[in-house]
C-alpha cells in the first residue's frame, strides 16, 4: 500500500514589525478618541448637574427671602403703623417679652442678625419684623407665637412682635469632599433657640432698598415708588427706614464641589457690587425684587 504525503510548499505570511506598529497606533489613536468622548461627556454631565443644583439651591433660598421679608410691617388685624419693619444697624431687638401662661414671645434674641451691609466680600444680612395675628404668627423657621401672646390674650404688641432675619454662614460641620466648608443662606427667628439652614452654597448676598422719596403734598398719602435703590447704609443716612417700599435681593451661588478641572477666572455683578472669583467652582447669579405690599400705608 502507498501512501502519499503532499507537502504544502506555501509560506505562513505573518505580520510585520511596520504593520505592528501601525496597527498599535491605530488602537491608541481609537482609544485616545474614545476617552477624549468620555471625558468631555463626563465633564458635560457634571456641568449640568451642577447648573441643576444651582438652580434649585437659588429658587429654594429666594421663595424663603421672598415668603418672609413680605411679612415686614404687616400690622395685624389693628392696621397699627409698624416701625420700623426693616431693623437697622441703629435698632435693637428686645429681650424676651413675657405673655400670660408663662408663655414669652422671644425665645432667644442673640441668634437674630441686624440688618448691615457686609461688604464687597462679605455678604449682606436683613431683619424685619411685623405683628402676628390668628393668621400670620410664624418666623422664618417655622416657629409660631403661641397664643397666650396674642389678643385678646394679650393687649402689648410688643409680645405680638415676630422677627426674622437672614445671613449667610459657613459651618465647619458641612464640608464638601475636599474638606472645604459649605456656605448657605440661614435664617433666624424669634421664635426658635437656634438658626436653620435654608439653602446651600449660597456664597454672597447683596441686598438694595427700594425707598419712595418723595414728599407727598398736605392730606395726600404717599404714592409708595420707587425712586431710587440704596443701600443699608444710605438708607440709614437719608433718614428713609420708613419710606422702604421694596426690597432688591442678588445671591452669588456657588456649587458644591467643584466643577472644572482647573481654577477659572470670573466675575459677577451682583446688582452694582462686582464679585472676582479664581477657583474650579461653577457660580451663578439669581436674582429678586420683593414689593413690600404689607406695610400699614
Amino acid at each position: 500500500m502507498n501512501t502519499y504525503f503532499y507537502k504544502n510548499n506555501k509560506k505562513q505570511a505573518g505580520l510585520s514589525l511596520v504593520e505592528l506598529l501601525i496597527a498599535a497606533m491605530l488602537g491608541v489613536f481609537v482609544i485616545s478618541g474614545l476617552g477624549a468622548v468620555y471625558i468631555s461627556s463626563k465633564q458635560s454631565y457634571l456641568l449640568r448637574e451642577q447648573t441643576s443644583e444651582l438652580d434649585e439651591n437659588a429658587r429654594t433660598a429666594i421663595r424663603a427671602l421672598r415668603e418672609h421679608l413680605e411679612h415686614a410691617g404687616y400690622s395685624s388685624t389693628v392696621g397699627q403703623r409698624v416701625y420700623p419693619y426693616i431693623l437697622p444697624t441703629t435698632a435693637s431687638i428686645p429681650s424676651t417679652t413675657s405673655c400670660t401662661s408663662s408663655e414669652t414671645s422671644i425665645i432667644n434674641p442673640s441668634v437674630l442678625k441686624i440688618t448691615a451691609n457686609g461688604g464687597v466680600a462679605s455678604p449682606d444680612q436683613i431683619a424685619v419684623t411685623y405683628v402676628a395675628d390668628q393668621s400670620l404668627n410664624t418666623d422664618c423657621t417655622g416657629g409660631a407665637l403661641p397664643d397666650a401672646c396674642m389678643p385678646p390674650a394679650m393687649e402689648k404688641r410688643q409680645a405680638q412682635m415676630i422677627y426674622s432675619s437672614f445671613y449667610l454662614t459657613s459651618s465647619s460641620a458641612q464640608k464638601n469632599s475636599l474638606g472645604t466648608s459649605i456656605p448657605s443662606l440661614q435664617c433666624a427667628g424669634s421664635r426658635n433657640a437656634t438658626a436653620q439652614p435654608i439653602a446651600q452654597g449660597i456664597e454672597n448676598m447683596k441686598i438694595l432698598y427700594g425707598v419712595d422719596l418723595t414728599v407727598p403734598a398736605a392730606n395726600e398719602r404717599r404714592l409708595w415708588d420707587v425712586d431710587a435703590y440704596l443701600t443699608a447704609a444710605q438708607v440709614t443716612s437719608a433718614n428713609a427706614w420708613d419710606k422702604v417700599a421694596a426690597i432688591q435681593v442678588a445671591l452669588l451661588v456657588r456649587s458644591i464641589e467643584p466643577a472644572f478641572p482647573q481654577a477659572q477666572s470670573a466675575k459677577y455683578d451682583l446688582i452694582g457690587t462686582v464679585i472676582n472669583t479664581n477657583d474650579r467652582y461653577r457660580r451663578a447669579v439669581y436674582s429678586t425684587t420683593i414689593y413690600l405690599r404689607n406695610i400699614a400705608r
